[in-house]
């Protein structure tokens, strides 16, 4: 392509396609990664109408199963993701999508001097 853009992609478990079609020596792949407790303090509930609902009991009276299956996820992904040769790492930290991006900006020098971002 011509100019910039951003895939976001969820984590994946069938890599080929997306070894062909994504991995290049131009595409700056950046994995993001959070502590399984900010994951859970995330977490959300969602009914077969994809409505939103909170449900706090319910997630902290399950929360070690949760944070088992957490870390299990981070487990797996982490070697997916080093398996397709992801090796940036940024940390959430639990903080809001704007602060990563500004801190992926910053850490990979991403800034375009013709707009002045």
């Amino acid at each position: 392509m011509e100019e910039d853009v951003v895939f976001a992609i969820s984590p994946i478990s069938y890599i080929e396609n997306f070894k062909t079609s994504i991995i290049s020596d131009d595409n700056l792949l950046i994995e993001l990664y959070d502590t399984p407790e900010n994951i859970f303090s995330r977490l959300i509930f969602s009914d077969e109408n994809d409505e939103i609902y909170t449900d706090d009991n319910y997630k902290n009276a399950n929360k070690d199963y949760y944070m088992k299956e957490i870390q299990a996820d981070l487990d797996w992904y982490g070697m997916v993701n080093s398996k397709i040769g992801i090796h940036n790492r940024i940390f959430v930290n639990n903080d809001s999508p704007t602060e990563v991006v500004d801190r992926i900006i910053v850490e990979y020098n991403l800034v375009n001097d013709d707009c002045g971002e």
